[in-house]
């Protein structure tokens, strides 16, 4: 059982197992959430965190360190611009994917990300994955434990930097092959390579430029057709 209560500022959850009454602390700096746990269980302090979010804030991202926080990432609701390009790739990769063994998935949608030599993975809700090992990974429960072989960002000023530096490094150290970062104010795109956990590709793409994929061979994507609607 819990409880939480929370402000503008801060919010402490209640947890009750048991004999057991813990209270945790939760800080509101800049729009993210630093997480203090009393208890060590690395499993009971990331679903806490998960409760957390859906009960008091919606959507959120959860990744721990080795000093015993978490961070909790709040997610605004995408705009306009962010759902058209979203509809328009996922359209664009189900149609390409038609026949093979790799399945597209988009947002909301729970991914673990394990780095190597840390045991708690980041849990992240990428834009848009594609996994091909689906069929293999997925658990009785319907939730994908796989590392997806490319991942899709659709990037904003307000998320950029996560996009371009923490989430680059954790798609690429989590051995996932190929990220792309859409960036509808510029209308531009990146598109990286990865191989033993260390960038080897990267290409820009303008407006009227084609994309075109490293690692789903054939697949080019007219990059005037996703920006179109906008």
């Amino acid at each position: 059982m819990f409880s939480i209560r929370t402000n503008d500022r801060c919010a402490c959850l209640h947890l009750n197992r048991g004999d057991e009454m813990r209270s945790i602390r939760v800080l509101i700096i800049n729009h993210q959430l630093f997480v203090r746990f009393v208890m060590r269980n690395v499993r009971w302090r990331f679903e806490i965190a998960r409760k957390l979010l859906i009960k008091s804030y919606g959507m959120l991202n959860v990744r721990g360190d080795r000093m015993g926080y978490d961070e909790i990432m709040l997610l605004s609701s995408p705009n306009a611009i962010h759902q058209v390009i979203l509809g328009s790739l996922y359209v664009i990769l189900r149609e390409y994917l038609k026949g093979s063994p790799c399945i597209v998935f988009m947002a909301p949608f729970d991914v673990h990300f394990y780095k190597p030599e840390i045991k708690a993975p980041d849990l992240l809700q990428p834009d848009l994955i594609v996994a091909c090992d689906a069929k293999e990974t997925i658990d009785e429960e319907g939730r994908y434990m796989g590392t997806p072989t490319l991942t899709v960002e659709i990037s904003s000023p307000r998320t950029r930097s996560k996009d371009m530096v923490t989430k680059l490094n954790t798609y690429m150290l989590s051995e996932v092959q190929e990220y792309w970062i859409i960036d509808p104010e510029e209308k531009t795109a990146v598109v990286y390579g990865f191989k033993e956990r260390s960038v080897v590709k990267m290409t820009q793409y303008k407006e009227r430029d084609m994309l075109q994929s490293y690692v789903l061979s054939g697949l080019n994507i007219e990059l005037d057709s996703v920006f179109t609607e906008i």
